[in-house]
């Protein structure tokens, strides 16, 4: 430590030549501040990038695989939870049901918008029939489901979309009639092994 002449004792970078000849304000306790405030402001310009940049790395996370159907030539992102901005950008996986891949005795319900003027999701989700097939991947799993039931329902008949015990279900979720969205298109495929 070096007493400078600005009268204060610092222990980094100071010492009597170099403190010489400088006004008080530069040297000592006020310029390692404005050191300090320096280098506190480039950590921040440099820390504000980084955490956005985490962020969207937390929301590619919540990616847990990928919707293909063949027939409507759709490959879509699926993600954990059915909020607007999920709905977006994919298909959302509602929570507290079964994932793809469970076993007999689970349903899966993946829901989507049918259509947005920025993308097409669930839009042509009406043209599927009873035997095509869609495929579901996640991690190195690709689980192949058979449409073995389409029907239209209420918006408050959940008990429609409850697990069978001899199948292993995922269903497909959308509003019907397209741009009126008063019913929910509901396409059911069962696991092919």
């Amino acid at each position: 430590m070096v007493n400078c002449n600005c009268n204060l004792i610092i222990s980094i970078g100071c010492d009597r030549k170099s403190c010489e000849g400088l006004r008080s304000r530069e040297c000592g306790f006020m310029g390692l501040l404005k050191k300090v405030l320096w280098i506190v402001g480039i950590a921040l310009l440099l820390y504000i990038p980084m955490c956005r940049a985490m962020n969207h790395i937390k929301e590619d996370n919540q990616r847990m695989g990928v919707l293909y159907i063949p027939k409507i030539q759709l490959e879509l992102p699926i993600y954990e939870g059915v909020e607007e901005q999920v709905l977006q950008k994919g298909i959302g996986h509602i929570e507290q049901t079964s994932v793809p891949g469970e076993g007999v005795g689970s349903r899966c319900l993946l829901a989507g918008h049918r259509g947005l003027p920025s993308a097409e999701l669930f839009e042509r989700l009406g043209e599927m029939k009873n035997g095509d097939l869609f495929y579901i991947e996640i991690g190195r799993h690709k689980y192949t489901y058979r449409v073995c039931d389409i029907e239209v329902i209420e918006p408050n008949e959940t008990e429609k979309l409850v697990a069978n015990e001899e199948q292993e279900l995922v269903s497909l979720i959308t509003c019907t009639p397209y741009c009126i969205n008063t019913h929910r298109l509901i396409v059911t495929g069962e696991r092919k092994k």
